[in-house]
């Protein structure tokens, strides 16, 4: 960690006594930034309520520093381990979107760049479209890949066709599994 870093964690209180990152303290000043600035009632909200992680890190600290960016970007999964995702309890989810930034480039030419971006949301219609559908495409991009590798397999190694075929039926268990395990009281 630089010293501008350590400096800058220490004004917050985000240091142990060993000088490391507090992880926890730093998890609660972004959801504090979050709650305060970016959450999305609505889907019409999104845009507005939308922040990269950089853009808070800025916000929060004072400070363009790329290594605070960078804490508060791996801090701030949409995945159900992602610090802020399991610090919330008020009926709001971390959310993700992208987000059109223009940035000037030397010589005066302007360009576009889509960056990942996060906000809350407490709106089933935004949790659904900005969290949930992005998982579950996901899901279903991992399960194309399994079967495309796996008729490639096939294909290869005619011998394998059964044993092929008895993976992709476990697989098959597997996902019917992990998804009514999911839903489970």
């Amino acid at each position: 960690m630089d010293p501008a870093t350590f400096d800058t964690l220490r004004e917050k209180n985000c240091l142990l006594a060993d000088g490391t990152v507090d992880t926890a303290a730093v998890v609660t000043i972004l959801v504090s930034a979050l709650e305060a600035n970016h959450v999305a009632h609505s889907i019409g909200d999104v845009s507005a309520a939308a922040v990269t992680a950089g853009q808070l890190a800025a916000d929060i600290f004072a400070s363009n520093n790329p290594e605070l960016a960078k804490l508060a970007a791996r801090l701030m999964s949409t995945g159900l381990r992602g610090k802020v995702q399991t610090a919330l309890s008020n009926g709001y989810m971390l959310c993700g979107t992208r987000s059109k930034i223009a940035v000037e480039l030397p010589g005066g030419e302007l360009r576009s760049f889509s960056v990942a971006s996060r906000f809350l949301s407490d709106d089933p219609d935004t949790i659904k479209t900005h969290l949930l559908d992005p998982t579950a495409k996901k899901a279903v991009s991992a399960a194309t890949t399994a079967s495309k590798l796996g008729e490639t397999v096939k294909g290869r190694r005619p011998e394998m066709a059964d044993r092929v075929d008895e993976w992709t039926g476990q697989l098959q268990f597997t996902f019917q599994t992990a998804l009514t395990a999911g839903s489970a009281p």
